[in-house]
């Protein structure tokens, strides 16, 4: 077996060994702000995969078992706390 066949396990032992975190971003501001167009192009640059929560919310909504009837509840429970938390402000 050569290298390339155990890739995937010196990959890890190379993360493992330098104690590396995989890296993640969040990008958040205003709307209109750029956001969506900034993190594609850092997406692109940097060699990581863009999810937009919009993506997520649209696939969890659209889950029928359980798991995705817990997830709908406590979305639209966040909706209302976020709705209930603006208008304090």
């Amino acid at each position: 077996m050569g290298f390339f066949d155990n890739v995937s396990k010196v990959a890890t032992e190379f993360v493992q060994s330098r104690k590396l975190k995989p890296l993640k971003l969040y990008v958040n501001g205003p709307p209109g702000a750029g956001k969506s167009h900034f993190s594609e192009k850092l997406s692109a640059f940097l060699n990581l995969p863009h999810i937009l929560i919009k993506d997520i919310y649209d696939d969890v909504i659209t889950l029928k078992d359980e798991f995705g009837q817990k997830l709908q509840k406590r979305l639209a429970f966040l909706k209302i706390k976020m709705i209930e938390d603006y208008k304090e402000d």
